[in-house]
Order: structure tokens, then C-alpha cells, then sequence
């Protein structure tokens, strides 16, 4: 019986999949957009370090060929972790056409979940896997591929988990918070700040380094590239991946608190 529900249940969830596929090429300009979009920083990033380091030199321990290929390895582990679905959702609380989600006997939050992995997937193949190629064939800046690479995978994952609870925490108070789309903003800028996408941890004062190293945004962006330029390693992977994993279930925790609690006091209006 167990065995019938699980295969029932990854039976649902991969068509939930599917149909994000289809969703992901119906909409492909926006995909494209969203792409471009996600590039930018790279690119801006890219053209301010190669300007300041015009006269050759390293800046804490980063030369410019190092640091380019940073931006560039976090720029791809950035894109295949992120989650966006939370402005669109915010839409549908204020219209009260989230309601028919409600209603079905199926779970909206890990339909959310679900589908956004389908866009993260279309976005790897349009976005992040030309970046790949072109930065291949082109340059020899970024470090070899290894069998030890793989554990990137898992941290991965769960940064992705962990994006996802951001998006339905900042969701969950569009339940209670007409303005709750000022907080994707927030999200924004946390992420950005803390993640090591602004600048390297080692770029930082020692103070803000010291808080970036403890929370939880580290493990989508600064972590893995460290990982991949094999500045960390062994027991070390470990030991990071067990902290991400008790973030996770922290944060899980407070999202379903959240969650509940304001569902609560929802009322649907509208169409």
C-alpha cells in the first residue's frame, strides 16, 4: 500500500513537472527575458573587475581571472537555485483567485515547489548551459570538472528548498499583508548581500564576513563556488552540509508556523 501511494505521489509531482516544461517553452519569451534579466549582474560584474584590475595585481588573495570565473560559477549555481513564483501568487491572494489552489486535494505549496523546478530547469538549458559552453571554448579562467564536484549537488538542492521557503514565506504574509510584495525585495537584497553574489566573502569587512558566514544564503552562491575552486573540502563539505540541513528544517519550521497561522485569517474576495 505504501509503495502504491509513493508511486502515486511521484507520479502527481512529475506531471506537476511536465506541465511546467510546457508552461516554461509556451512562455519561452519570458523565460528568455527572465534570463537576460538574471545575466545582468554577471556582465556588469565582469566589466567593473576587469577595469579594476586594468594594471594586473590580486585584491585579497583574488587575481582577475580568478575573480571573473567566481562571478561566473556563482552566477550558474545562482540561477539553477533561484525561486520566483512568490509575485505572481501575490497577484492571485489579492484577486482571491488563489482559492481554487486552495480547494484542491493537493498541497499549493509543493505544487509551487515543484513547478519552479521545472523553470529552473528550462533556465539551465537556456540560460546557464550557453554561459558554460561559450566560457569553455573560449577561455581556460574557469578550474576542471572532478569527481568531488558532485557534492556540490545535494548543497544545491537544498539551496533550492531553501529559496522555495523564502518565496512562501514572503507569500504566506500576502495572506494578512496587502503590501507583502515590498518584502520579495527584501528577500532581494538579503540574498544579494549575504550570498556572496555583491562581493566575495573575503571583499567584506570582517564583521559583516562574520555574519555572512552564518547564515543561510551563503549555501546557494559563496559555498559551492569555494567548493568548486576546491578552497573547501573533505570533512569541511560535510560539515557545511550539515549546517545547511539545519537551516533547512529551521526555516521550514517557521514557514509552516507562518504559513498556517495566516492562512487562518484569509478571506478570498474577487472572482
Amino acid at each position: 500500500m505504501n509503495m502504491k501511494r509513493i508511486k502515486k505521489t511521484i507520479k502527481k509531482y512529475w506531471a506537476i513537472f511536465a506541465i511546467g516544461i510546457k508552461e516554461a517553452i509556451n512562455y519561452r519569451a519570458e523565460l528568455l527575458l527572465w534570463s537576460t534579466i538574471d545575466a545582468m549582474p554577471l556582465v556588469a560584474m565582469v566589466v567593473i573587475w576587469l577595469s579594476a584590475f586594468e594594471n594586473g595585481g590580486t585584491i585579497a588573495g583574488y587575481t582577475q581571472s580568478l575573480l571573473i570565473a567566481y562571478y561566473i560559477a556563482g552566477y550558474v549555481f545562482q540561477d539553477l537555485t533561484g525561486s520566483h513564483f512568490e509575485e505572481d501568487m501575490l497577484k492571485q491572494i489579492q484577486s482571491g483567485r488563489i482559492a481554487t489552489h486552495l480547494v484542491k486535494p493537493l498541497s499549493l505549496k509543493r505544487h509551487l515547489v515543484t513547478n519552479e523546478l521545472s523553470w529552473r530547469f528550462m533556465s539551465a538549458l537556456v540560460a546557464v548551459m550557453p554561459v558554460i559552453v561559450l566560457v569553455t571554448l573560449f577561455t581556460n579562467i574557469m578550474p576542471p570538472v572532478h569527481t568531488i564536484h558532485l557534492l556540490i549537488l545535494p548543497i544545491l538542492l537544498f539551496a533550492y528548498l531553501m529559496e522555495s521557503i523564502y518565496s512562501l514565506m514572503v507569500l504566506s504574509m500576502g495572506f494578512v499583508f496587502e503590501q507583502a510584495k515590498s518584502l520579495m525585495h527584501l528577500k532581494w537584497m538579503l540574498g544579494w548581500l549575504f550570498s556572496g553574489s555583491m562581493i566575495p566573502f573575503e571583499f567584506m569587512p570582517q564583521w559583516l564576513s562574520q555574519i555572512a558566514e552564518l547564515l543561510p544564503f551563503k549555501f546557494r552562491y559563496y559555498l559551492p563556488v569555494q567548493i568548486y575552486f576546491g578552497n573547501i573540502q573533505g570533512i569541511s563539505i560535510l560539515y557545511q552540509f550539515g549546517l545547511e540541513i539545519i537551516w533547512f528544517l529551521v526555516l521550514l519550521f517557521f514557514m509552516r508556523l507562518l504559513w498556517n497561522k495566516n492562512l487562518k485569517k484569509f478571506t478570498a474576495v474577487g472572482n
